[in-house]
């Protein structure tokens, strides 16, 4: 469940009190959603974003309901009216027919939220994880999806894991429930699902291209289940987790600490850093609360 936080959140064009969000929003209507990092007022790879955001709506037929600017001038009102300068997370959320409303309404709703930001001994010592055999509908699009949200996060929370692995009915991977998955193997090369099957995460899309800046030999296709004791390493990449080392899938154990995720992690950092120092002056304005 999100956790609203700040003093306000934007429902259509207006600001209003957090204390009047409506937690059941997300499940009514059909929703797509985003989570954007914003670091010195600065939404990080927001032009990434937007792109994923319209080809989500273009996915269920909306390509035309809202363009960039109108939800970059929406964004910048709420981080400036919270005074939000430091490191924060903030999501979006489009939802069409919501019948939380009489009569059910499109909407977009922002709001800055809590997320689970892993420890430094899980990014040492990576996470643990187990394997599901369930997949997203129309995976290309962040929609939500509650019922297998919830199923998910019951796992999370009973099993004491930090995320559950998706497998098709092949038993092929395809992604983990809120975030994708890459392998390292022992020719060192660097591996990940085939995009078809997943959701085009930003970070995903983020260390892909670092690997091409690098020349590091990048593959990108099925990979079944059973040949995950052919990998040395694996990992998860978000928004809020960046590139995390996983520690084992079900009873299958990698190295964290593997020499090309680690050269992996420092790369992202830099290029995060990188992406503020070039953009920061475009909100500058904002940031003067």
């Amino acid at each position: 469940m999100d956790r609203i936080k700040h003093r306000y959140f934007l429902l259509n064009d207006k600001l209003l009190e957090t204390g009047e969000f409506d937690q059941e929003i997300i499940n009514h209507g059909t929703t797509i959603y985003e989570l954007l990092k914003i670091r010195e007022c600065t939404p990080l790879f927001l032009e990434k974003y937007l792109r994923r955001i319209h080809s989500s709506l273009n996915i269920i037929g909306r390509s035309d309901w809202i363009s960039d600017a109108q939800i970059v001038e929406k964004m910048r009102l709420v981080i400036q009216k919270n005074c939000v300068r430091h490191e924060d997370h903030l999501k979006i959320l489009i939802s069409f027919d919501n019948d939380l409303f009489s009569p059910p309404r499109d909407l977009i709703t922002m709001f800055f939220t809590t997320v689970p930001i892993p420890r430094q001994e899980q990014y040492r010592q990576g996470v643990r994880t187990v394997s599901l055999n369930a997949t997203r509908y129309l995976p290309n699009a962040k929609i939500y999806q509650p019922r297998l949200r919830q199923v998910t996060e019951e796992m999370i929370d009973t099993q004491n894991i930090y995320e559950v692995i998706l497998l098709n009915e092949s038993n092929y991977i395809t992604e983990g429930s809120r975030s994708n998955i890459f392998f390292i193997d022992r020719g060192k090369n660097l591996i990940t699902p085939s995009l078809e099957d997943v959701l085009p995460g930003i970070t995903r899309r983020n260390v892909i291209e670092i690997a091409h800046n690098k020349g590091i030999n990048f593959i990108e296709k099925k990979v079944h289940y059973d040949e995950l004791s052919h990998f040395e390493a694996a990992f998860l990449t978000g928004t809020s987790r960046k590139i995390l080392p996983i520690q084992s899938i079900d009873n299958h154990v990698f190295n964290p600490q593997n020499i090309l995720l680690t050269d992996l992690m420092l790369w992202y950092e830099q290029m995060l850093d990188g992406y503020v120092r070039m953009h920061k002056n475009k909100f500058e304005d904002i940031c003067q609360c």
